[in-house]
């Protein structure tokens, strides 16, 4: 039986839980399940692909101010079929004109999901189909809303995209749904990788190539486009090698408001085309000036 490490938080609730979801980025999730509690209280339960990852989930949590934390615990979980169930739990839900589907959730009438106020449907929307990883990727966090909505602002059509830390393969798969040419998708945890190519399978597509690799190593062809729902401190400490690996755009995601600023001030010499907002979390279009 498998042994998952695991911390047990309770913490405000707030702006604390968006926060919280985007410091976990960092590290090898596995699951994660929220009880709601009474008195404006929130009880998580994150699972980790191994302890180092936990260690330092945990210290970076920790060392996070807006996290308002009143208790954090280390434990290990025995259940081998807990990280999968606390996924089952996931429905279809609509970005714009792209709604993505669980296997288990796949909609008879696409257009009858609506879509928010903040990401709007104009017409009869595509589908993509998304079997849920142990992590991010399902469509259920701001930051892969925003990178999606992104996707959806530009034409795509016969267009080459790099995906960077492709995670579940959801926007690598949208993007080639939506008319990109080819796509490459790389990320530097294997079990991303396989979540991935579980997904491509799914979606019977030959416009996706996968890659086990770091941004620091990938070695490619430029791309037209690229598109990074990455950490702040990653985008700007890879700044250089995401400006070389994009020949026209780059869609950036992953940093809240207060880091903004700092993303931005690494790409100067990149136009702003279009941002977005969703409570603390931004998504970016830069394009080249040439």
């Amino acid at each position: 039986m498998r042994r998952w490490p695991a911390l047990e938080l309770k913490l405000k609730k707030t702006k604390s839980l968006e926060i919280l979801s985007g410091v976990l980025m960092d590290f090898k999730v596995t699951a994660i399940e929220e009880q709601r509690l009474p008195d404006s209280l929130s009880s998580w339960r994150i699972c980790f692909h191994d302890e180092l990852s936990r260690e330092k989930a945990m210290q970076a949590i920790s060392n996070y101010p807006a996290i308002k934390i009143l208790k954090i615990s280390s434990l290990t979980i025995n259940d081998n079929d807990w990280a999968i169930k606390s996924q089952d739990r996931l429905r279809a839900i609509r970005i714009g004109n792209v709604v993505l589907a669980p296997p288990w959730d796949v909609p008879l009438n696409p257009g009858s999901i609506k879509s928010s106020s903040l990401y709007p449907g104009t017409k009869d929307p595509l589908v993509v189909v998304i079997q849920p990883s142990m992590g991010f990727g399902t469509g259920h966090h701001p930051t892969t809303r925003l990178s999606l909505w992104a996707l959806q602002q530009l034409d795509l059509h016969k267009q080459t995209l790099i995906d960077v830390g492709t995670g579940s393969g959801v926007l690598a798969l949208t993007a080639a749904y939506l008319g990109a040419d080819h796509v490459v998708a790389i990320d530097n945890d294997s079990d991303a990788i396989l979540a991935a190519k579980r997904n491509l399978s799914l979606a019977k597509t030959s416009k996706v190539k996968l890659l086990n690799t770091d941004l620091k190593n990938a070695s490619f062809p430029q791309k037209d486009f690229l598109i990074s729902n990455l950490s702040a401190d990653l985008l700007t400490q890879e700044s250089k090698k995401i400006e070389a690996l994009g020949k026209q755009k780059l869609i950036l995601s992953g940093f809240t408001v207060s880091e903004e600023a700092a993303v931005l001030s690494v790409f100067s010499s990149w136009k702003l085309q279009h941002r977005i907002k969703e409570d603390e979390w931004i998504g970016i279009v830069l394009a080249r000036n040439f």
